[in-house]
């Protein structure tokens, strides 16, 4: 009986052993895929100093980049981008505000879905100065904030200028707070909002 016991401790242990190893290989895999994505991102930053966007993950980057304080980042995005129904991080916050120049080259955002605590609520959080031109956000995203919530931006801040040219949302946006509107939710007194020949058609 006590061999018996032994040896099916034995086989537990390895396949213990076995699991940890997969999970391990399978971990290592994905770090190496992000360190790619990473690297191929910092490689497509062009001469003109904008980093080329062609896929969810990269804009995902940005967000995280932004949001631990790099300023500023120029994007041209390249592709449609479908943001795949998960939870997604506004790029800039109160803290970390996105400051920089976007070309969307008349791309489409899709399945985008923001549900934010914190003030400054759509596909970019708070936004200090730049222009954001050419992009379409679609009727299958959603937004919905505590407090500023729009379809691009949740809100401006900063004694600056920022520009919105030729930008579409078709998207729902609501905010459990003060201010909620298409394009942007709020620009502080400070600061100046331009918006040209742009459209929204959400609620």
């Amino acid at each position: 009986k006590l061999d018996i016991a032994t040896k099916g401790a034995e086989e537990k242990e390895k396949k213990i052993q076995s699991m940890k190893s997969d999970f391990d290989k399978k971990k290592s895999e994905l770090k190496a895929k992000i360190d790619s994505l990473v690297a191929d991102i910092k490689e497509h930053q062009g001469e003109d100093g904008y980093y080329v966007i062609s896929n969810p993950m990269a804009l995902r980057w940005v967000a995280q980049q932004v949001n631990a304080g790099v300023s500023p980042m120029n994007l041209r995005i390249v592709a449609d981008l479908d943001l795949g129904g998960e939870d997604w991080t506004p790029i800039g916050n109160d803290s970390h505000m996105f400051a920089g120049d976007v070309d969307g080259g008349f791309h489409t955002i899709s399945n985008m879905v923001v549900n934010h605590t914190e003030p400054g609520a759509g596909l970019f959080g708070t936004v200090s100065k730049g222009t954001i031109k050419n992009l379409l956000i679609d009727e299958s995203c959603s937004v919905t904030g505590a407090k500023y919530a729009g379809g691009l931006i949740g809100h401006s801040s900063g004694a600056n200028t920022v520009n919105i040219i030729q930008v579409g949302v078709m998207c729902d946006v609501t905010c459990e707070g003060e201010a909620a509107a298409g394009l942007i939710g709020n620009a502080n007194a400070s600061s100046v909002c331009n918006i040209t020949r742009c459209f929204t058609t959400g609620t």
